[in-house]
């Protein structure tokens, strides 16, 4: 079956040269215009605490409930806390693989600097795994997540390097730098059967996937994930299909995001295998920065999926300050800077650094759910 080419031309910014959006999509597919507004359910940072946590000067034999006697591990203060608790984890490295336990807990790090807040795998496993229905009302905020490696027996064991959802986890993952993972595939994020994560404010570079027509992030067997203002640069992999993989019935939304990962082959594509034929996944993208434009891949050519037409979409180097050191803000004359959905419901907020006016920003430094 052939595919067809779309052309939307579309105005990026208020005088700007008309950019001419394509998007390639299988004859089969349809194309269709749908609503987009701040709507996710995004839980607010906790109040108080219930657990303190500081690798430097805790122990697991303490009592957890303050700062001055905090537990040593994420993952202790996990195993102790009750439904709907809260963690605070102090600055440091966490050297660990942290497991939720199915439970509606908050885990914050440093969301104004997640890079002082570290929770290294070490090369053992998914440096983050939930996968026991963890609901929307589960977080995990302010961290760097690296150190993942995600090469198991099983074929899900070889997916999400960094964080590893499955079976139904729907959790709120925010203000996030991961980095330094390893997978087969997925090296970033998997998000398997029906998974339905929020990702919000979340960098995602460096990160590397060993299979041939590999992912650094996927969305598998219907998934319902949102992001918002995620940015996903430069990842390796062998012979990278994509930034992100949707198949089997997904359904993925990504808003106000920079898809610029120059090692991937694609930014985003759909697929089925001949078994699942006729198991149709969407996608619905608005106000983004996409590296080759909103251009989708579908394999094998039969693979049947929706594509929501874009608004403000751009293609431009989005002009990040110094991503080979993993610096991935907008500079002073960034395309992406006042880019976003213009509605006042997505401005930037409870920014330190916000550039240009109060309108969205593109990609991870921008938008509402930012606690920077």
């Amino acid at each position: 079956m052939t595919n067809r080419q779309l052309i939307y031309p579309r105005p990026l910014l208020k005088g700007a040269v008309l950019l001419a959006v394509f998007i390639t999509v299988n004859a089969g597919c349809s194309i269709a215009r749908r609503a987009q507004s701040a709507d996710t359910e995004f839980p607010d940072l906790p109040e108080h605490y219930d657990w303190y946590v500081s690798s430097a000067s805790g122990n697991d034999a303490a009592s957890g409930h303050d700062e001055k006697h905090p537990f040593k591990t994420i993952q202790h203060a996990i195993e102790v806390a009750a439904p709907f608790q809260s963690i605070r984890v102090a600055n440091g490295t966490y050297a660990e693989n942290i497991d939720f336990m199915g439970k509606a807990i908050r885990v914050i790090g440093n969301p104004a600097s997640p890079q002082s807040a570290v929770i290294d795998g070490g090369g053992k496993a998914s440096t983050v795994r939930m996968t026991r229905r963890e609901p929307a009302s589960t977080m995990l905020c302010g961290f760097t997540i690296t150190g993942g490696n995600a090469h198991g027996e099983g074929y899900y064991d070889n997916h999400g390097g960094g964080i590893h959802l499955f079976d139904n986890a729907s959790p709120v993952l925010s203000d996030l730098i991961i980095t330094g993972n390893r997978a087969a595939t997925a090296s970033a994020i998997a998000a398997l059967h029906s998974s339905s994560p929020v990702i919000r404010n979340v960098v995602v570079y460096g990160n590397e996937s060993s299979f041939q027509f590999s992912y650094v992030m996927r969305f598998h067997q219907a998934s319902r994930a949102v992001l918002e203002n995620v940015t996903v640069g430069h990842n390796l992999g062998t012979e990278q299909r994509s930034s992100m993989g949707i198949s089997y019935s997904s359904d993925i939304t990504i808003r106000n995001s920079i898809l610029y990962n120059s090692g991937a082959q694609y930014e985003i594509s759909m697929s089925n295998s001949a078994n699942y034929i006729g198991q149709t996944s969407t996608v619905s993208i608005d106000y983004c920065n996409i590296r080759g434009g909103a251009n989708v891949f579908f394999y094998p050519s039969e693979a049947e999926g929706e594509v929501f037409a874009p608004d403000g979409i751009q293609a431009a180097d989005p002009q990040f300050v110094r991503p080979a050191a993993g610096n991935y803000r907008l500079s002073s004359g960034s395309p992406c800077i006042d880019a976003g959905n213009p509605s006042e419901e997505w401005n930037d907020i409870r920014l330190r650094r916000r550039r240009g006016t109060e309108r969205n920003d593109l990609g991870a430094y921008g938008g509402m759910a930012s606690f920077r």
